[in-house]
């Protein structure tokens, strides 16, 4: 049986630039942090491993990030792990990709009709069945995704992607006034066909803009999304059946105790991995008055809340207050730091992931544990000319994964939190 919540909602977004000298700054700051106990204000620079790289180009172990007809702006390319295998969804080529962590390529999923016949893999069908000895298990299956985004991959490596659906079957929903045209397409481990999900599960009504897509650990799907009125979640059982749904309306945004005369703004939702509930990002903001024509001349960002929400009854049975990002870049320059929110970008036991980009394009991380409510700060080492194109991914076991555009090839890294946050759950 299925379920709907209402709360609220309504979003922000970063920008980005490049400094050549700043990882020697950061080396220095991170060799300091790592002399004494972390504490909130200090900061670890994390190793980073690269794995493999990627060429540019349209053969089936390559990767069209740029290049689109019409110098249309580049479609969504996606990254997800799982146990040491990653998935690419590379949307201008309207194909899915999985790759061991060598860089040996396993498997595509690929519109022919955007795509040259495979060399390396056994080509099949998405829709037939699979002769696993003919093709010894590295197949390219058919199929034909029009804009493949995000994705999610479940414990027996069935793919979750979300695509967009043809002209003919897009909807429009008059409520929201939102264009309902994303469907999330449901592949076995071997590429074949299952189903799709829509709002009401298998076969459903499309949804709108597509933010997340996520599994759980028992690998339920849950879906979130964005309309005009403010964001949607759907989260579904294993069969793809509807568990229930979650309205999020703008105008119901949980405000804090003394928080009368803030303005809320719901930034993100992100599902607990665990499945315990939702975890709601609000980022709240107070105008600033002129003092001489006592007017509104602006407003200024006041502090982030990260509420828990129990899903059952839409009730909120714990709040978080996560501390704003510092320019590190200011700093440096003896400039007085803006304060800003962090994106929130995961969670993996008791901690909570964010992410931030500074005034120089330098990438920074924060833990924050929901146990002791402690923060740990930490920098990643990304080169100027990696700036192009960056697409995240944290797996469950505190594994941040990477893909990044160099001016050469792509490269596929990652950066290992589990040894840092040794001993949490």
């Amino acid at each position: 049986m299925s379920t709907s919540n209402e709360l609220s909602t309504a979003p922000v977004t970063p920008g980005r630039s490049g400094s050549a000298w700043r990882w020697y700054v950061l080396l220095i700051a991170g060799i300091l942090a790592f002399a004494s106990c972390s504490s909130d204000n200090q900061l670890e620079v994390l190793k980073r491993e690269q794995l493999f790289s990627l060429t540019y180009g349209m053969f089936e172990d390559e990767l069209n990030l740029f290049n689109l007809p019409g110098e249309a702006p580049p479609l969504k390319t996606r990254i997800a792990m799982r146990d040491g295998i990653f998935f690419l969804v590379n949307g201008n080529a309207g194909k899915v990709l999985s790759f061991s962590s060598f860089g040996d390529l396993l498997s595509m999923i690929y519109n022919p009709d955007r795509n040259p016949e495979p060399l390396i893999l056994t080509k099949t069908d998405s829709f037939a069945p699979v002769n696993l000895a003919s093709s010894q298990g590295r197949m390219a299956a058919t199929y034909p995704f029009n804009e493949p985004g995000e994705v999610a991959v479940d414990s027996t490596r069935r793919m979750y992607i979300e695509d967009k659906v043809p002209q003919s079957s897009r909807q429009y929903d008059a409520a929201s006034n939102s264009l309902l045209e994303r469907i999330v397409v449901r592949f076995s481990a071997t590429g074949q066909y299952i189903d799709y999900l829509g709002q009401e599960g298998i076969g459903g009504t499309p949804f709108p803009y597509i933010k997340r897509v996520q599994v759980t650990e028992a690998d339920e799907c849950v879906v979130v999304s964005q309309n005009r009125a403010g964001w949607l979640v759907h989260w579904f059982y294993t069969d793809g059946l509807l568990r229930f749904s979650v309205n999020l309306p703008r105008e119901k945004t949980p405000l804090p105790e003394d928080g009368e005369d803030l303005i809320a703004s719901l930034e993100d939702v992100l599902p607990m991995s665990d499945g315990s509930g939702l975890l709601l990002k609000i980022d709240y903001y107070q105008e600033i008055i002129d003092p001489e024509t006592r007017s509104a001349s602006g407003i200024r960002f006041v502090k982030t809340i990260v509420w828990k929400m129990n899903t059952a009854d839409g009730s909120y049975i714990d709040s978080f207050d996560i501390i704003p990002f510092q320019s590190e870049y200011a700093k440096r320059n003896n400039q007085d730091p803006v304060l800003r929110s962090w994106d929130i970008t995961g969670s993996a036991g008791t901690q909570l992931f964010f992410s931030s980009v500074d005034e120089d394009g330098a990438t920074y991380y924060a833990v924050y544990d929901t146990s002791d409510r402690s923060v740990r700060r930490y920098a990643l080492n990304i080169a100027d000319d990696e700036l192009n194109y960056m697409t995240f991914f944290l797996s469950r076991d505190k594994i941040l994964c990477a893909l990044l555009a160099a001016p050469h090839e792509i490269r596929i890294v990652w950066w290992r939190f589990e040894g840092h946050l040794a001993g949490a759950n």
